[in-house]
């Protein structure tokens, strides 16, 4: 099953502008500047806006929740995602007017309620794991970005291995395609400013992840993972009758 290089260059470009997001809040919040790619911190001078920005009682309001605008690690990345995703995290996320009453901000342009709705989608990518508790493939080259300052090139054939990949489990699947489609639904690509072919390839992806070509590797790999049970069922049924 093929895939065009273009299709995940547009996910992760996406899923930049997100995480570009809690590198602003963070920088806002401790007053510099935290770099996303190679996890090192710049002291901002006074002039720099990111200085000034938050009132006193705003980041009173945050403080509780910096473990909730993180970017998870390949090594922490359970731990992270546990964090992220608990419902502590998802209620601040979800309703920032309430828990962080003080922060009438906007974060890049943006509100911080549409911020943190677009932190969450990038949660939502990034945390993946299948039925066996691996990170999913598309969750992992993207965390695999993020952390190296000098990460190989995405080529054709590696770009085939990581969508068939992700095809093999339906939890990746499913969850990769639901997150896509959420960057879609808020118009994340309009930030990007993409031209038409990398919108399309946008919306190929999707596509291709509800193919029947997908669908058909995720029914097998299913499939066998059933026969894969009943044969160890019956290996013992029959030992015990020995």
């Amino acid at each position: 099953m093929k895939f065009g290089i273009s299709t995940l260059t547009v996910l992760y470009l996406a899923s930049a502008v997100l995480a570009n997001h809690i590198s602003v809040i963070n920088g806002l919040l401790n007053k510099r500047e935290i770099h996303v790619y190679n996890d090192a911190a710049e002291t901002l001078n006074e002039n720099n806006p990111f200085g000034s920005t938050l009132n006193d009682d705003c980041t009173k309001d945050l403080e509780p929740y910096k473990d909730c605008l993180i970017i998870p690690s390949i090594d922490t990345h359970k731990k992270d995602c546990e964090t992220i995703t608990s419902e502590r995290c998802k209620n601040f996320l979800s309703n920032p007017k309430s828990v962080i009453p003080n922060c009438e901000v906007e974060i890049e342009g943006e509100t911080i309620e549409d911020s943190f709705k677009y932190i969450m989608i990038l949660y939502d990518i990034i945390c993946i794991r299948d039925d066996k508790g691996n990170i999913c493939p598309m969750s992992q080259r993207l965390l695999y970005e993020y952390t190296d300052p000098n990460p190989l090139p995405m080529t054709e054939e590696k770009s085939n291995q990581l969508m068939n990949a992700t095809c093999q489990s339906e939890k990746c699947r499913k969850s990769s395609y639901d997150a896509i489609n959420s960057l879609m639904n808020y118009d994340i690509i309009g930030q990007l400013e993409l031209d038409p072919y990398e919108i399309y390839s946008m919306k190929e992806l999707t596509n291709a992840l509800n193919s029947k070509e997908c669908l058909s590797q995720s029914s097998s790999a299913t499939s066998q993972k059933i026969v894969n049970g009943l044969l160890v069922t019956m290996i013992l049924f029959l030992y015990y009758l020995l």
